[in-house]
């Protein structure tokens, strides 16, 4: 063989072995580096969702702060008013209320008794009853929402059992 065949040979040779090398050894490839902010508050990305979300979460927890004063408010409240005095001026207007109502449906329904009457109530309610016939129409006005209320009772109905 000839120099020049041999140098041709081992040209060709090196050439082979520097493919198979390259093949074989992973490649360096570089990007520029960038730097970027994750959290919205600095990148702007999606920042209007983030506003809106913080904006929430404070709002939720100013209300529940608000919240919470208003029940503890209303529970000094409750506690203030469950005092004995109280508890008895309660239980005397129940049991005067009670007497009253007693003696309007025996004033209603005694067939001696007034055949149309009214009450004037606390707080400016009336009730008024008005006999006629075999029928006693009561009528209760609220003030407060300006309803009325129309009862209508049969009288013959109210008749104690007889005993026995």
């Amino acid at each position: 063989m000839r120099t020049h065949d041999l140098f041709v040979l081992s040209t060709i040779a090196a050439l082979i072995l520097i493919n198979l090398m390259h093949g074989c050894v992973p490649s360096a490839r570089a990007s520029d580096m960038t730097f970027g902010f994750k959290s919205p508050m600095f990148s702007g990305a999606g920042f209007s969702a983030h506003a809106i979300t913080i904006e929430n979460i404070s709002r939720t927890r100013k209300q529940t702060i608000k919240d919470v004063a208003k029940a503890e408010a209303e529970n000094l409240r409750v506690a203030s008013q469950n005092t004995p005095l109280n508890n008895f001026i309660v239980n005397l207007q129940a049991r005067i209320y009670s007497q009253l109502a007693s003696q309007v449906t025996d004033q209603i329904f005694n067939s001696s008794g007034s055949t149309f009457g009214v009450i004037n109530l606390e707080g400016g309610a009336t009730v008024t009853w008005n006999r006629a016939g075999e029928f006693v129409t009561l009528y209760i006005v609220d003030p407060s929402t300006g309803n009325m209320t129309t009862i209508q009772v049969p009288v013959g109905s109210l008749t104690a059992p007889p005993t026995g």
